[in-house]
C-alpha cells in the first residue's frame, strides 16, 4: 500500500503484515473519532462497546437518534476500508474475495480478523520439469484406494480449517444444548471435553496432508475456540465476565488438544483416540449421579478499634456503602446495604442488597455482641445454576485491648464443574464482598460521627459498561 487511498481499493493483494498494521491504525483512529462523537453528545464511550451487543450504541439506540446516525456516518468509511483490506488478504490466501462479506457480521468479525491475520499466503505450485526426449518417463505408481479420511479432509490448509471450524461449531453447539437441557448445568464435559476436542480436531485436520508447524496448529485451534466464544457472546448466551473466567481452562485444554492432534498425524496414531475423548467425557459427565455439590466456605477477619456492642449495631444492619468500588466488582455483584425487619431476633428477616438483587436472610442465631447467623431463602436470579449461597455468619470476639475481632463466613454450594477450578474464582469473589462489607462496618464502628450515606456509591462508567455485558452481573444501584 503506497498511500492512504489504497485502503479503499479492491485490486491487488495484502500481506499479513500490512493487514495487521492497517487494522491497528484504522482501529486507533476510529476509537478516538467515536470517543469524540460520544463526548460531543454527552455520552460515555468504552472499548467494550465494540465487543458486546448488549451495550453497543449501534444496536441499542434508535436509528432515528442523531447520535446513532453520527456514529453510523463515522463508521461507513472504516467499514469499506475493512472490506477492501479483507478482500485483498483473502486473495493473498488463495480464497475468493467474496468471503470478505464476513467482515460485516457484528462482533463475529473479530474471529474473522484472526483468521486473516495468521493464515499463510497461498504458495505457487512448483513448476514441473519438462520430460527429456532421451529418457523414458518413470513408471506411474500403483493406484491406492483412498481412505475415508483421505476423501473427507481437504488438501488445502485454509479449506481444511473452514471444514474443521464448521464441524467444531456443530459439535460444540450439540454439547452445549445437551449439557444445559439434560444436565441443567455446566459440567466437566463442557469445560474439559469440548475445548480439548476443538484443539485436537483442528490440528489433526490441518496437519493431515501436509506438515505444518506446531505454532500454526495451535493458532488455528485457538481461532476456532475464539469463534465459538464470540458466537456465545454475540447470541447473548454468555457474557463477558463468564467468558473471561472460563478462558484459562478453555484455552489450556485447547492447547493440549492441539498438541496431541498435531502429534497424532505425525505418528499416524488413530484419530478416533483423540476425537472420541470429548464425547466420552461428556457422556461420563451426564451419567454421573446428580449428587448435591459439596459445601464450600469463605472466612474473612478484620480487627476493629471499637467495642463489640457498637460493632454489633453495624453488623445487624448497615447504611448504604458509599466507598468507591474495587475493579473486581466489574465481574461480580457488589454489596450495597443491609437492613432488618423490626427489632431483630431469631426468625426475623435480614435483607442484604447487592447491585444484582437482594438476598433474603432469615435469622437463625441472635446473640447480641457475639454471633449473628442466618440462612438464605432467596438470592438474586442471576446466580441460579451457578452457585447457591446457603448460610452466613458474623462472629464478634472482644479483645483485651478494647478492640473487636469480626469474622465473616459464607457457606455456599457450587453448581458448575470442575469444582476445583471454579472455586478459585468464587473464593476470590466472595472474599472481595467480605472485604467491602467488613471495611464498611469497621469505618462505621470506629467513626460513628460520620454522616450516613443516603444512597450507595454510583457505578463508575467503566463498571457500568462491564456489568452490562453479562446477564449474571447486570448491576444497578437503585431498586
Amino acid at each position: 500500500m503506497r498511500h492512504a487511498l489504497d485502503l479503499f481499493s479492491l485490486q491487488g493483494r495484502v500481506t499479513r503484515r500490512h493487514y495487521i498494521a492497517a487494522g491497528i491504525v484504522l482501529f486507533t483512529i476510529k476509537y478516538w473519532l467515536d470517543f469524540a462523537v460520544a463526548h460531543a453528545f454527552g455520552r460515555p464511550w468504552s472499548l467494550l462497546y465494540y465487543l458486546s451487543p448488549r451495550i453497543s450504541p449501534l444496536l441499542v439506540d434508535r436509528p432515528s437518534d442523531p447520535y446513532w446516525l453520527t456514529l453510523l456516518a463515522v463508521a461507513l468509511p472504516f467499514i469499506w476500508a475493512g472490506v477492501s483490506l479483507s478482500a485483498r488478504r483473502l486473495r493473498d490466501m488463495g480464497l475468493n474475495p467474496l468471503w470478505a462479506g464476513l467482515f460485516l457480521l457484528p462482533f463475529l468479525h473479530f474471529a474473522f480478523f484472526l483468521v486473516l491475520a495468521v493464515a499463510p499466503p497461498r504458495q505457487a505450485p512448483e513448476p514441473t520439469p519438462p520430460a527429456s526426449p532421451y529418457r523414458e518417463p518413470p513408471p506411474a505408481a500403483p493406484g491406492k484406494t483412498p481412505s475415508l479420511l483421505d476423501r473427507a479432509i481437504p488438501r488445502q490448509v485454509t479449506l481444511a480449517f473452514v471444514v474443521s471450524l464448521l464441524i467444531n461449531l456443530l459439535l460444540g453447539t450439540i454439547a452445549l444444548l445437551v449439557t444445559t437441557q439434560v444436565r441443567d448445568g455446566l459440567g466437566v464435559g463442557l469445560f474439559v471435553g469440548v475445548p480439548f476436542g476443538i484443539g485436537f480436531l483442528t490440528a489433526f485436520l490441518l496437519n493431515y496432508w501436509r506438515t505444518i508447524t506446531l505454532g500454526l496448529a495451535i493458532g488455528y485451534s485457538c481461532i476456532t475456540l475464539a469463534v465459538g466464544l464470540a458466537l456465545l457472546f454475540a447470541l447473548r448466551w454468555e457474557g463477558a465476565a463468564c467468558l473471561l473466567m472460563a478462558s484459562p481452562i478453555l484455552v489450556g485444554l485447547c492447547l493440549l488438544g492441539a498438541l496431541l492432534g498435531w502429534a497424532a498425524t505425525r505418528t499416524r496414531l488413530p484419530a478416533a483416540a483423540g476425537v472420541l475423548i470429548a464425547p466420552l467425557v461428556l457422556l461420563c459427565d451426564l451419567g454421573r449421579p446428580a449428587a448435591p455439590p459439596a459445601p464450600l466456605r469463605v472466612v474473612t477477619e478484620v480487627t476493629i478499634s471499637a467495642p463489640a456492642e457498637r460493632v454489633w449495631q453495624n453488623v445487624v444492619a448497615f447504611p448504604p456503602i458509599d466507598a468507591p468500588p474495587a475493579p473486581i466488582f466489574a465481574l461480580v455483584a457488589m454489596p450495597l446495604e443491609a437492613r432488618i425487619e423490626g427489632t431483630g431476633g431469631v426468625g426475623a428477616r435480614r435483607y442484604c442488597r447487592f447491585t444484582s438483587g437482594t438476598f433474603l436472610e432469615p435469622i437463625e442465631v441472635w446473640r447480641p455482641g457475639q454471633e449473628l447467623r442466618f440462612g438464605v431463602s432467596a438470592q438474586p436470579p442471576g446466580l441460579d445454576g451457578l452457585l447457591e449461597v446457603t448460610r452466613g455468619q458474623f462472629l464478634l470476639r472482644p479483645n483485651p485491648d478494647g478492640t473487636t475481632t469480626l469474622r465473616g463466613t459464607t457457606w455456599y454450594r457450587l453448581r458448575v464443574r470442575p469444582t476445583a477450578y471454579w472455586s478459585l474464582w468464587t473464593q476470590r469473589f466472595i472474599r472481595a464482598i467480605h472485604e467491602r462489607v467488613l471495611a464498611h462496618i469497621k469505618q462505621r464502628s470506629e467513626r460513628p460521627e460520620l454522616p450516613r450515606a443516603a444512597a450507595p456509591a454510583a457505578l463508575p462508567a467503566w463498571m457500568a459498561a462491564a456489568n452490562a455485558t453479562c446477564r449474571c452481573t447486570v448491576h444497578a444501584t437503585s431498586e
